[in-house]
């Protein structure tokens, strides 16, 4: 029986089958049993959270170690030494000001808010990183899921434990890769379930006088109206937290070709009115006669123009703030790269093919690998262009040859159907009763033809899919912009932590397509054992991968325990690593470790000769006291960049240090003619003026200083230290003005930075010598509880204590207790802290302590020609002889 238009039933129902059997929804039928990999996929929708949790289980267990992990690289100068992250006011400053080297302002957000939370402890940004990377995995699987990849849950849990991820997620820096890939996958997300959304629940309405119209949406439901300003909400927030998602607009110009390709195109009822009114006129409706195949393809893209305007729109305008950040903030006046735009092209090949094997094969991973000399002069340098390219033209080529096939088909089911017209109604596939051989066999052709083309159609657009995401994603940092830890690498692992997606999935689909066959032949006639155990290894062989990446990413997150076991862990990996090498002698110079230290700068001497590293060696040797040699690599420092501001600097502070304090001097104005901004400079050219008894010049560059800087707490201190010296040589109400202005400014220092000691110190003193005792020994306390051997804190509170004029702020033996302290602290070696010990003894009574104390500082007082001291000694150790305890006038 034929229906009212002409197609047989059965014929209908065929071809319903077909294209179920060619659909990605279309789930691996496998009796139970037969393998856990088959028996998750089979079961996806009926346990997801279920293996949602195990997801994030499996993510934690994985990265186990990093709960341990510590703060390394540029964790200090992103979190825990950055000014804007200690400020009330850095929420403001990090979303409105251009203060931040990047703007990410997010991800910042996110930090500042952890820091109130953890402080210096690292377990809770690590854990939030970890939980972010775990949530990501999930947000993947239901990705996959929505828009119908085989195998979405192998490739999330592929995702979840891949080592090139670990640098995303043990570095606490990269923050801005696991929040912000939080936000691209729910941005994808939202979008595929809006689009779903309006083509379920929506009716569409042709109106083919009026093409702005005829996507209009029309019916009762919002939902996808909510998904989609949700996704652009979503990609908003996730440019907000890092600017390399940028490309995503177009990945998701990919998720409508995907789907088009694999659901129908969304406008689908749209086409089969249009194509009706083409073919039928007779039964098209007068609305759709005018519209052809043309208009059909310019509406549908008008359609998605509209669309993902607002999503291109936020992409080039935070792109474009972002780029100001990165050249004018971040690179400022650094050079970064120097080759041209052919070297840059060429190594975006060799860009393409390190990440593609990385992810493929994760093995000798570092976080800094050895930076490429490529010469796009010479032909071999193009190798990898050419091979990529070269992949790309294959993965169109099977895409054009599969689509090809696809409309042959096509033609071929349309004879087929207008045949069955004229035949009798075929039975079920099943039975084979009243049905010739020849009928049987030509359909049975027809169908596996219909079904291969599906197949290559499906699998060519996957492939090419998977490529063209992986370039997009890699766009940003294939080197064609400037980035500046490119100075040191072309490539890092977090760099891919977006791209790497698009391998992994292709991956996991291969395996889950291969296994589906395998498991379906094995299923379809028991006698085959050998496609049976055949399913079963490819099972056990997928379970290992993943098991196998959770053990590499487990090993290699013990690297980020701490700074220096990263640092020997990169140099291992990587041995010519300069920057490695560098930052190592960093750490171990401030560990003490001078020699250690020493070796690893003059390696990194040899490995790519730096200004910088000539002058970390030259403080490295002045540490040890070979002043000579220090001032030979400061000098060749400065030679190598004589731009640079900082180097100049730092050659005057070797230079003051050594005694040659006019050199010095010279080498700070040298700085400041480069970048007269440095409040720290200015601040350290006013300590040196201050010492050759030029207060007056001095001052002046301490309020510069202020006035460039006026949150920086140091600077603050500094001014106020010079204020509070020109007060004790300044009679009168002048020196009781400047004493007055230099407490505000120590209060205004302990404000900004609350753990800096010194300044607590040095505002105790002040209030001291104004005559509020009561506030100095708050101030001397809170010094100490800082920082417990800190010897001038010691020492001035001691010597209030025991010197005091009022007998309720005296108490001798802890103030001999705290001098007895600072002695051990300074070796005996101050005449400062030995008067103060003589006076502690002699408020305790123990003159004859009392006295050999004081002519111990008396001879140190001679050999330093401190007069002023030895003129104080002489009137104290005269009361201690006659028995008495000296008195403080303040």
């Amino acid at each position: 029986m034929i229906d009212s238009q002409g197609v047989l039933p059965q014929s209908v129902s065929l071809l319903n089958q077909m294209a179920t059997d060619l659909s990605p929804r279309h789930d691996i039928h496998t009796a139970p049993g037969t393998g856990s990999l088959q028996f998750f996929l089979e079961t996806e929708r009926r346990n997801v959270w279920l293996l949602g949790f195990v997801l994030i289980i499996g993510t934690l267990i994985a990265y186990l170690p990093v709960w341990h992990a510590g703060f390394i690289w540029d964790d200090d100068g992103f979190l825990y030494k950055n000014p804007l992250i200690h400020k009330p006011d850095g929420l403001y400053r990090f979303w409105f000001t251009t203060q931040a080297p990047d703007y990410f302002p997010l991800t910042s957000t996110s930090l500042w808010l952890e820091w109130r939370l953890w402080g210096m402890n690292p377990l809770g940004y690590h854990l939030a990183n970890v939980l972010l990377h775990a949530a990501s995995s999930v947000l993947l699987w239901r990705v996959l899921a929505q828009v119908r990849v085989p195998g979405a849950w192998f490739a999330a849990a592929i995702f979840a434990v891949h080592p090139v991820n670990v640098q995303s997620v043990a570095w606490i820096t990269e923050r801005k890769n696991t929040l912000a890939m939080v936000f691209v996958l729910l941005c994808v997300l939202w979008y595929v379930k809006s689009r779903t959304s309006e083509v379920q629940g929506s009716k569409f309405k042709v109106q083919g006088s009026r093409l702005g119209e005829v996507f209009r949406v029309q019916g009762s439901g919002n939902s996808g109206t909510v998904c989609y300003l949700l996704s652009l909400g979503a990609f908003l927030l996730a440019l907000l937290s890092k600017t390399s998602v940028a490309p995503l607009p177009f990945v998701l110009l990919l998720c409508e070709w995907w789907l088009n390709m694999t659901t129908g195109p969304q406008d689908y009822r749209i086409t089969r009115q249009i194509e009706g009114a083409t073919r039928n006129p007779q039964h098209a409706s007068p609305e759709t006669q005018p519209a052809t195949r043309n208009t059909k393809h310019v509406l549908r893209f008008t359609f998605l123009a509209r669309r993902l305007a607002p999503f291109f729109a936020l992409s080039l305008a935070i792109g474009l703030v972002s780029f100001w950040f990165q050249s004018h903030r971040a690179i400022g006046s650094d050079v970064v790269r120097t080759d041209s735009f052919l070297g840059r092209l060429a190594g975006a090949g060799w860009a393409f093919w390190f990440y593609l094997s990385k992810a493929i094969w994760p093995m000798h991973l570092s976080p800094v690998y050895p930076r490429w000399e490529i010469l796009p002069q010479h032909a071999m340098s193009w190798a990898p262009a050419g091979l990529a390219f070269a992949l790309g033209l294959v993965a169109m080529f099977w895409r054009v040859t599969s689509v090809l096939l696809r409309l042959r088909t096509r033609s071929e089911t349309e004879r087929y159907i207008a045949n069955t017209r004229r035949a009798m109604p075929p039975l079920p596939l099943g039975g084979g009763e009243g049905r010739g051989e020849g009928a049987c066999s030509t359909r049975t052709r027809f169908m596996e033809s219909t079904l291969r083309s599906g197949y290559y159609s499906l699998a060519s657009g996957a492939l090419l899919f998977g490529l063209v995401y992986f370039v997009l994603m890699l766009g940003p940092v294939l080197g064609f912009l400037n980035i500046y830890f490119m100075r040191y690498s072309l490539v890092a692992d977090h760099w891919q932590y977006f791209a790497i997606i698009g391998p992994i999935v292709l991956f996991a689909s291969v395996v889950a397509v291969s296994s589906s066959s395998s498991s379906a032949r094995a299923s379809a006639d028991k006698k085959f054992k050998v496609q049976s155990s055949k399913f079963k290894v490819q099972t056990v062989a997928v379970s290992a991968v993943v098991v196998l990446l959770a053990i590499l990413t487990f090993r290699q997150c013990g690297y980020y325990r701490d700074i220096e076991t990263f640092w020997r862990a990169t140099i291992a990996a990587n041995p010519n690593s300069s920057m490695a090498h560098n930052n190592l002698g960093h750490v171990l110079l401030d560990e003490k470790s001078v020699d250690e230290a020493i070796a690893e700068f003059e390696t990194a001497l040899q490995s790519q000769p730096r200004g910088e590293i000539h002058n970390n060696l030259a403080h490295a040797l002045l540490a040890k006291g070979q002043m000579d040699q220090a001032l030979e690599h400061s000098y060749q420092a400065v030679q190598m960049e004589p731009g640079n501001a900082e180097l100049h600097f730092n050659l005057g502070e070797i230079l003051f240090r050594t005694g040659r304090k006019d050199e010095g001097i010279a080498e700070f104005r040298r700085a400041l003619e480069i970048e007269p901004k440095l409040p720290m400079v200015h601040n350290n050219l006013g300590y040196a003026l201050m010492d050759m008894g030029k207060m007056d010049e001095a001052l002046e560059h301490f309020r510069i200083a202020v006035q460039i800087e006026p949150e920086s707490a140091h600077a603050q201190f500094a001014l106020a230290y010079a204020l509070a010296r020109s007060a004790e040589a300044s009679p009168g109400n002048f020196g009781a003005a400047q004493l007055e202005e230099a407490i505000t400014h120590f209060r205004e220092a302990v404000k900004l930075e609350p753990g800096f000691a010194p300044a607590h110190n040095a505002l105790g003193r002040a209030l001291a010598k104004r005559g509020q005792l009561s506030d100095a020994l708050l101030e001397y306390q809170r010094a100490l509880d800082l920082e417990p051997n800190y010897a001038p804190a010691c020492n001035n509170l001691a010597w209030l204590l025991a010197t005091a004029a009022e007998a309720s702020f005296r108490n001798g033996a802890k103030a001999l207790d705290l001098a007895r302290h600072a002695e051990q602290l300074t070796g005996g070696r101050d005449p400062a802290i030995l008067r103060t010990l003589a006076a502690a003894y002699a408020e305790t009574e123990q003159f004859v302590e009392a006295i050999a104390s004081a002519q111990r500082a008396n001879e140190l007082a001679k050999v330093q020609n401190n007069a002023m001291l030895l003129k104080e000694l002489e009137q104290e150790i005269k009361l201690y002889n006659a028995r008495l305890p000296f008195r403080s006038s303040q």
